[in-house]
């Protein structure tokens, strides 16, 4: 034991990186209709730096979801208004979060945390061919197939780490996530607010 809370004592001065993977939920707060997104899987890379010998912690991270769903499409192109209902989508959401993390019993093996910050992110969404609707295709081709916007947020995240070795150990965690994106100009130039859950496990070890 006296061995083990050596080692996640080392821990309190390096600099950590954590590569880890999990499920998100979202719950769509706005629009109320006309846009659904599915459950999807998600990857993330994360840095983290201590405050000298405190619990205190800066986190940096990058992460990576896809997913899919649906939405009514409405956009006005320079020459026509395109609309189609239930238009399928596949969305590619890349992420940077930045935050605090405060761990509990910060020299034993097993440790508690809390952390929270912010988020920005930058969506891609693709349609398939279910948009190319008679209606569509007789209305005119200048219609977006592909589109990108900008997303931003906060998020707070619990969970715990498991020191299983001298530089590595596990982690688990549940994430939560607040964001708005900018307006989507094939959602009828609206924009999407939604909350994200996420439940997810990875491994730490010193850079």
């Amino acid at each position: 034991m006296a061995s083990s809370l050596s080692q996640a004592n080392e821990g309190r001065s390096r600099f950590d990186g954590t590569l880890a993977g999990g499920f998100e939920q979202f719950s769509i707060t706005s629009p109320t209709s006309g846009f659904q997104i599915n459950n999807g899987t998600t990857f993330k890379f994360q840095g983290e730096k201590p405050f000298g010998n405190s619990p205190l912690y800066l986190t940096s991270g990058v992460s990576y979801l896809r997913t899919t769903g649906d939405l009514n499409y409405n956009y006005t192109s320079p020459t026509a208004t395109y609309t189609a209902s239930n238009v399928n989508y596949l969305a590619d959401d890349f992420r940077l979060d930045i935050g605090l993390r405060v761990k509990f019993f910060n020299t034993e093996v097993i440790r508690p945390y809390i952390e929270g910050g912010g988020v920005a992110g930058y969506l891609q969404i693709s349609y398939d061919s279910s948009l190319r609707t008679p209606a569509v295709i007789a209305a005119g081709n200048d219609y977006k197939t592909l589109e990108d916007v900008l997303e931003f947020g906060y998020y707070a995240e619990g969970g715990f780490e498991l020191q299983t070795g001298t530089n590595w150990g596990v982690r688990i965690a549940y994430n939560y996530l607040n964001c708005t994106t900018r307006n989507i100009l094939t959602l009828k130039n609206q924009n999407v607010s939604y909350t994200g859950s996420t439940y997810y496990g990875g491994i730490f070890w010193d850079l």
